[in-house]
């Protein structure tokens, strides 16, 4: 059994897969993240007892902010988790190979190998709590994928209220979940159309300094925002046809898997290097 882990910055998902060359689920929990890594842990260990009690091959788990060295380095949404030796929990418990990805990073595998992104290069934009994105891209029928934070570029020197990683000005604090919370103090779901609008004004104009930066062809958008807010993605691209200038408009596509893009880009991440 191949064990893949989601680890978000609102819920984690820990789900099994039998077979890397057949990408396809036995068994899937979400819980939600609490921000306390014991607690986070123990539940994530109890989801996998509960998915199989047989031998697991391999474990991968995404993980929102900068991964080095086992552990994650900086990641605002899950502050307890920096530092934790998460991948050495693992192995000293299931006795077996584990690999820790950038989640994002983590997502665009799965859309590379198994969804929009076959054998095509493309930008991996995952709008849910945060902004986070990848550049995937082929050499020699060999994928390549590096990690971005473009959630944290500055797209307003002027604002006063600041991101959860301490600027002021980033595009999550504009666009990302926590951001909305804070900036409008409600849930997503209760926004107004004059709300939603300056959202995607923001949203499209952080697209634009990306697409300046990494020209491309195919812009895949994942996450929780972009999954559940399919109408947005529609006036995002009729702006964008609108103001793109330097570059030819690029196609935008949501997610193959949706929000559970991620557990097949752990099994992708394995098909990648095995």
């Amino acid at each position: 059994m191949n064990i893949i882990i989601d680890v978000g910055g609102t819920n984690i998902r820990v789900a099994g897969f039998k077979s890397l060359n057949q990408p396809k689920i036995i068994k899937i929990l979400k819980f939600p993240a609490e921000n306390n890594y014991q607690i986070d842990f123990k539940n994530i260990v109890k989801a996998i007892q509960k998915i199989t009690n047989s031998r697991i091959k391999r474990i991968s788990i995404g993980l929102p902010g900068v991964i080095s060295n086992g552990k994650i380095k900086k990641c605002s949404h899950l502050s307890d988790w920096n530092d934790k030796p998460v991948d050495k929990d693992l192995i000293d418990l299931f006795e077996c190979p584990v690999i820790l990805e950038n989640d994002t990073t983590m997502a665009a595998y799965g859309e590379a190998i198994y969804g929009h992104g076959l054998n095509k290069n493309f930008l991996f934009i995952n709008w849910g709590t945060g902004i986070g994105g990848s550049r995937v891209y082929w050499v020699d029928k060999k994928i390549h994928i590096s990690s971005l934070e473009p959630g944290h570029h500055i797209i307003n020197w002027n604002e006063n209220l600041r991101c959860a990683c301490g600027q002021r000005g980033c595009w999550e604090s504009f666009c990302a979940g926590h951001g909305i919370q804070k900036r409008y103090k409600k849930q997503i779901a209760d926004l107004s159309e004059k709300e939603w609008k300056e959202v995607i004004e923001y949203f499209t104009q952080g697209l634009i300094n990306l697409i300046v930066i990494n020209p491309t062809g195919l812009i895949v958008v994942g996450g929780g925002i972009a999954i559940n807010q399919k109408k947005r993605i529609k006036q995002i691209k009729q702006i964008l046809k609108k103001r793109l200038r330097i570059y030819p408009l690029p196609r935008i596509k949501t997610s193959k898997y949706g929000e559970i893009i991620s557990l097949y880009g752990g099994l992708g991440l394995f098909k990648s290097i095995l």
